[in-house]
């Protein structure tokens, strides 16, 4: 009896227990079937692998600072649909409904226009950014970035983007 009683404590607190991110994940299994759409899964060993290398390539110290955001992220996970997506706003904002109900993920960024949205959410805990979400709903297409990371906030605040708002700006001038 002890022994049951003990599987049974134990099986509904695995239960209870879920990923602050199993909306996202829940969303992306649902729609990864779509025409056009690509899903997939990236571990963090193959991200901590590439900026590793990407590293010794960079220009200067901003472009390394850049590339080491890679070695605090844990896991990938994406979907994107081109053309033809049947994702409507409102199921998006459903879907951000839920999340913020949770009180796990906060609204960090949010840009409207007419031809496209883009939220960014942000889960923190204790100074570390556990996981960052990019939603990006066009006209015809899709794209949701799950991130799962252990990033400390500093590190994120202290990056100098600035290197790609100057190579965007040499790209028009020529």
């Amino acid at each position: 009896m002890k022994r049951f009683l003990l599987l049974s404590v134990l099986i509904c607190t695995l239960a209870s227990c879920s990923s602050p991110s199993r909306h996202f994940d829940n969303f992306i299994d649902d729609h990864k079937e779509q025409k056009r759409s690509i899903a997939m899964t990236i571990p963090g060993w193959i991200i901590r692998s590439g900026t590793n290398w990407a590293s010794r390539f960079a220009e200067n110290e901003d472009e390394k600072a850049y590339l080491s955001i890679g070695q605090h992220i844990k896991r990938i996970r994406f979907l994107v649909i081109d053309e033809g997506s049947n994702i409507s706003g409102a199921t998006i904002k459903d879907l951000l409904t839920e999340v913020k109900k949770d009180g796990i993920y906060e609204e960090y960024l949010s840009v409207r226009n007419p031809d496209a949205n883009v939220n960014v959410l942000v889960h923190e805990e204790k100074d570390i950014i556990k996981g960052l979400v990019i939603l990006a709903n066009g006209d015809d297409s899709f794209a949701l970035v799950n991130l799962k990371t252990e990033l400390p906030l500093h590190i994120f605040e202290n990056t100098d983007f600035s290197f790609l708002k100057e190579k965007n700006t040499n790209k028009t001038e020529n």
